[in-house]
């Protein structure tokens, strides 16, 4: 407990000096990083290994020192009878995650079959049965973050390219405590590529886009809505593109006309794929399919499925015999035909910044 109250007491002492700067410092920031961001060209360092990184925002910033930013309008000034009232500026109030997040995690590490928890991360998973077929399972991993470092992507061979590898190789040497398929970037010429930051590949493609931020916030895109230029500006810290986007922008399921993708994905089969709750709350979902017993699900169950379970976005990752999650050590779903090597992962670790 004495480890837990003094990291409590230096995060109040950080968060109380970020505040008092935040407040002064937020509106002429984000002016000055709009100004220079039409004026100047992207936000962007060169990178050996990629195209170039995403600068985050100040906003965004805050985030990786587990922070939530979260507005709230300040009092209105006061006008004369008859005239217009200016418009309320608003007052950035930060809320570590940690502290947002408190009950969910744990003094100590406890590392258990149905979850791990310490006092930075909490994973808890579910192993549901679908279907009339007793056997017919999908795996729900609900995440608690206190830093969005802690969710990562992870390559093949750590490279760029169209390499491949199995998901739990690639967890393994990346001390993932979880993890699960990608979207397959290797085994498609075009789609946005933005992996930790690292800007890989900027040509579109007709396939929904789904972002996470350094804020920690997660959106899915049309590929018409989608502007690579908006993304990075916004502080980009992942993207992939197989999807399609599972929930609309009130977070209702999507009917299967409406789903951005073919028939034959539509159709039921494995599925792996990530939810979103708020910034610094996350869940993966993988569910078996292709067997006497479980087909898998629609496109359209798994759309409702994110629904159902309260998620304010979701987004199909590649599935069929790649669907497969990481937990422990193990894989503990049953890959239709024993899974395959994949180009990437998403992992969820405990470590911030560790290179293999």
């Amino acid at each position: 407990m004495d480890r837990k109250k003094e990291k409590r007491r230096r995060q109040r002492i950080l968060y109380e000096s970020i505040r008092t700067a935040a407040a002064t410092l937020l509106l002429l920031g984000v002016s000055l990083l709009s100004f220079a961001w039409f004026h100047h060209g992207r936000s962007l360092e060169r990178k050996s290994d990629g195209i170039a990184t995403v600068t985050p925002t100040p906003l965004a910033m805050a985030s990786i020192m587990d922070l939530e930013t979260v507005f709230t309008s300040a009092p209105a000034d006061t006008a004369p009878a008859g005239m217009p009232l200016s418009t309320p500026a608003p007052t950035a109030v930060f809320v570590p995650w940690v502290e947002k997040f408190a009950e969910q995690f744990t003094a100590d590490i406890v590392s258990q079959k149905q979850g791990y928890s310490s006092p930075d991360l909490c994973i808890r998973i579910s192993k549901v049965q679908y279907g009339k077929a007793k056997t017919a399972m999908y795996y729900l991993a609900d995440i608690y973050l206190t830093d969005i470092r802690q969710f990562e992507t992870v390559l093949a061979k750590d490279k760029y390219g169209s390499l491949r590898e199995s998901v739990k190789s690639m967890a393994q040497r990346h001390d993932a405590l979880l993890a699960i398929t990608g979207d397959y970037y290797g085994n498609q010429k075009t789609g946005v590529v933005i992996r930790n930051g690292i800007v890989h590949r900027q040509e579109k493609s007709a396939c929904d886009v789904c972002v996470l931020y350094y804020d920690g916030t997660m959106r899915t895109f049309s590929p018409d809505a989608f502007s690579l230029e908006q993304a990075i500006a916004d502080g980009a810290y992942q993207t992939w593109c197989f999807g399609p986007m599972l929930l609309d922008e009130q977070g209702r399921p999507i009917p299967d006309e409406k789903l951005n993708t073919s028939k034959n994905i539509r159709r039921a089969n494995p599925r792996s794929g990530i939810g979103y709750y708020e910034p610094g709350h996350y869940c993966f979902v993988v569910v078996d399919g292709r067997t006497d017993d479980a087909s898998g699900m629609t496109l359209e169950e798994f759309s409702k499925l994110f629904a159902e379970l309260g998620c304010k976005a979701a987004y199909n990752m590649d599935g069929g015999r790649s669907a497969e999650i990481y937990y422990g050590g193990n894989i503990l779903n049953d890959p239709y035909k024993g899974g395959r090597s994949v180009s990437d992962c998403l992992i969820i670790r405990e470590t911030l910044g560790k290179e293999p």
